[in-house]
C-alpha cells in the first residue's frame, strides 16, 4: 500500500511538470536515486530525501542531472567508496556530513564517473575503463574534505563574508566621519572661545588707555 501511494504521488507531482522548479523537487531526487539503486527500501529512501536541506536537494538534483540525461546506465550492483553502493547511505552521507554545494558536486561527480566507466567496461570489456572508473572515483572523493563542511553553500558563505566586510567598512567610515565632525566642532568652539577672550582682553586694554588719556 505504501509503495502504491508513493508511486502515485510521484507520478502526479505538479513540481515534476515544472522545469523551472525541478532542481528544488524532492520527488525528482527520489526517482533519480531509486533508478540508481533498485533495491533501495522506499520508506528509508523517502526519509533520507526528506532529511536533506533545500540547498542540498537543489545541489544534488543539479549535479545528478548529467546521469539523468546520459545514455549510460548504472550496473545492478557496484562498489562505491569501498562498499556496495546504496542510495540511502549515499544521501545520509550528505546529511550526516552537512555537505555544502561543492562537496555535493564532488561526491556526485565521483559517482557519475564511476558509473560511466563501469558502463563502458561492461560494454567493451576493456580493462582500462575499469581502472579509470576507480581512479576517477578516488580523484573526486579526495576533494570532499578539502571543500570543508558548512551548512551554507559555497556561494552563500562567500556572499555572507562579502556582506560582513562591507558592513564593517561602512561602520568604520561612519565612525571616522563622526570623529572628524566632532573634532572640527570642538576646534571651532575652541577658536570661538579664544576669539571672545581676545576681544574682551583688547576691550579692557582700550578702556584702560582711555582712562589714562
Amino acid at each position: 500500500l505504501i509503495v502504491g501511494m508513493l508511486v502515485f504521488a510521484l507520478a502526479g507531482s505538479p513540481a515534476l511538470a515544472q522545469d523551472g522548479q525541478k532542481f528544488a523537487d524532492r520527488d525528482l531526487l527520489f526517482v533519480t536515486m531509486k533508478s540508481l539503486d533498485d533495491d533501495a527500501d522506499l520508506t528509508l529512501l523517502l526519509t533520507a530525501v526528506t532529511n536533506l536541506s533545500d540547498d542540498q536537494v537543489v545541489a544534488l538534483n543539479r549535479s545528478l542531472n548529467n546521469l539523468n540525461n546520459n545514455t549510460f546506465t548504472a550496473p545492478s550492483s557496484f562498489e562505491f567508496d569501498g562498499s556496495e553502493f546504496g542510495a540511502v547511505a549515499f544521501l545520509e552521507r550528505v546529511t550526516d556530513g552537512d555537505f555544502n554545494k561543492k562537496q555535493i558536486t564532488a561526491l556526485t561527480k565521483a559517482l557519475e564517473e564511476k558509473i560511466k566507466f563501469l558502463f563502458l567496461f561492461e560494454k567493451t570489456g576493456n580493462g582500462k575503463f575499469l581502472e579509470k572508473a576507480d581512479s576517477q572515483e578516488a580523484k573526486f572523493l579526495a576533494k570532499i574534505d578539502g571543500f570543508g563542511t558548512s551548512s551554507l553553500t559555497g556561494d552563500a558563505a562567500t556572499s555572507s563574508g562579502k556582506l560582513a566586510a562591507k558592513a564593517a567598512k561602512k561602520a568604520a567610515k561612519e565612525a571616522a566621519k563622526s570623529a572628524a565632525k566632532n573634532a572640527a566642532k570642538n576646534a571651532a568652539k575652541k577658536a570661538a572661545k579664544q576669539a571672545v577672550k581676545e576681544a574682551i582682553k583688547n576691550q579692557a586694554k582700550n578702556a584702560a588707555k582711555g582712562k589714562k588719556s
